[in-house]
């Protein structure tokens, strides 16, 4: 990792930014759909309080950098900042409105899926955008029997909780915040030639046999 070119890291990061934002803006923002995370949280805040998704980052992230820069050091840290800021310009850019390009469910699968292999190769390259993936990325350091993805489903539960208090959609939340955890991880351990977690394996392989089920089951949820 230590080894990896600035060249590479800068395309990962680039292009993981790039992926993590138009997941929000063309399928989950238009939804409601949150997938967890600092990210989600504040697109929460920015929808109910119209506070900005920078300053937002900015004010959640502090003390996650603070305490990041103990444990990973400077370079993780202004890498993490710098990308932090990116993704809070590319959400907060003045986007024309924009008409669900699917259905509900098509929508979460698609973005939650896009949104996970973007904070991926983000993560791939020692780098994050803050919140989530930073606090996931600290705890690994201290413990590397743990995963980022798992990490981040334990911290993603609080803002799923926060999103179906306010819209109702803990479905929906759930199941974003699952797909998106799941191909970080994935993501992030075929870019660096790692071993699949287990847990991430098992979420796809449900996910395979849950592709098979008729199609009245999703419509009767709601998912379609």
């Amino acid at each position: 990792m230590n080894n990896m070119s600035i060249r590479t890291r800068i395309i990962r990061i680039g292009a993981g930014l790039l992926f993590t934002a138009a997941a929000y803006v063309l399928f989950l923002n238009p939804h409601g759909v949150s997938v967890g995370g600092m990210t989600g949280l504040c697109v929460l805040i920015n929808r109910y309080l119209h506070i900005p998704n920078t300053i937002a980052l900015v004010v959640l992230n502090l003390f996650l950098f603070l305490y990041g820069w103990r444990v990973k050091g400077n370079a993780f840290t202004l890498r993490s900042v710098a990308a932090m800021f990116l993704l809070g310009i590319l959400l907060d850019l003045p986007y024309p409105e924009i008409q669900p390009l699917f259905g509900r469910g098509m929508s979460m699968i698609i973005g939650s899926c896009m949104s996970g292999v973007g904070y991926g190769l983000i993560v791939s390259a020692e780098t994050s955008t803050g919140g989530a993936d930073q606090l996931g990325m600290i705890v690994t350091a201290k413990c590397p029997r743990l995963s980022v993805g798992i990490v981040m489903n334990i911290f993603d539960a609080i803002v799923v909780a926060i999103d179906s208090i306010i819209t109702g959609n803990w479905l929906f939340s759930a199941a974003a915040v699952l797909l998106c955890n799941t191909f970080i991880d994935i993501t992030d351990c075929a870019a660096n030639k790692k071993g699949i977690p287990e847990w991430a394996k098992s979420v796809m392989a449900f996910l395979r046999r849950a592709s098979r089920l008729p199609l009245e089951i999703f419509k009767a949820i709601g998912a379609s």
